[in-house]
């Protein structure tokens, strides 16, 4: 065998990897509901959250495996940077989502496309440390506070009027969030405003009746807020 061939052989290997890796994740989880479908009609009724939760999983994982696939015979991943630490814990986090999490559509959706960004090194180097601390930080969240992370983002691109920042109530942020999220509710709105406030994602309340906000640039949003969703974004210019 030539040395072309060896390295081609090598990669091939190192490419087979993570499918692998994850094919037989979905191997798992499929036996698993196999497994509970030949038990007993009783068992079905005290495995049917489990059930579920392991279907959807598996639903997930078929998309992922299928964008993986897309982008690998696109060239667009590196061979060696399925070698990376980045890309073993960032694909260990989300193997564990699926695993411990009551995975749902949003979440999953934002933590595949965090994992696809880094994979391709566009934007980040395989040495960054901020695609990891990123899909932690979105496990962190729920559904909800990622809507609202990623609404605000959408009306801050649209720029902040002098009649926004000149009228800094709460109250007017949350009713615009609600309309353009489709949460319709204020309220709604306020509870996972906390969420956001606790991991620096949006700037908090002002005032000592906390009826105030600052919208600085970015409608809210921080520094770190801002460059994790201009992160996220960059998964739809690789669709181009």
């Amino acid at each position: 065998m030539g040395k072309g061939e060896k390295k081609e052989s090598k990669f091939r290997k190192v490419k087979d990897d993570t499918l692998s890796i994850v094919r037989r994740t979905h191997k798992t989880l499929t036996e698993g509901l196999t497994g509970i479908l030949s038990s007993k009609p009783q068992e079905w009724i005290l495995s049917a959250g489990y059930l579920l939760q392991r279907t959807r999983a598996i639903d997930f994982l078929e998309t992922f495996l299928k964008e993986w696939e897309k982008y690998r015979e696109k060239g667009r991943i590196p061979d060696d940077y399925l070698k990376t630490e980045q890309h073993k814990e960032c694909l260990l986090e989300i193997l564990d989502y699926l695993d411990k999490a009551l995975p749902d559509e949003i979440t999953f959706s934002v933590l595949k496309k965090i994992f696809i960004v880094a994979s391709t090194e566009k934007i980040s180097t395989r040495d960054s440390l901020l695609p990891q601390h990123y899909i932690r930080i979105i496990r962190k969240l729920s559904p909800g506070a990622i809507l609202i992370l990623t609404t605000a983002y959408i009306v801050a691109k649209e720029g902040i009027t002098k009649e926004q920042t000149s009228n800094r109530e709460a109250r007017l942020w949350l009713i615009k969030i609600a309309e353009r999220s489709g949460l319709i509710y204020i309220e709604l709105v306020e509870n996972y405003e906390e969420e956001l406030i606790k991991y620096n994602l949006i700037t908090d309340r002002q005032h000592t009746d906390r009826s105030g906000i600052f919208y600085g640039n970015h409608n809210r949003l921080t520094e770190l807020g801002l460059n994790l969703c201009i992160y996220i974004e960059n998964y739809e210019d690789l669709a181009e």
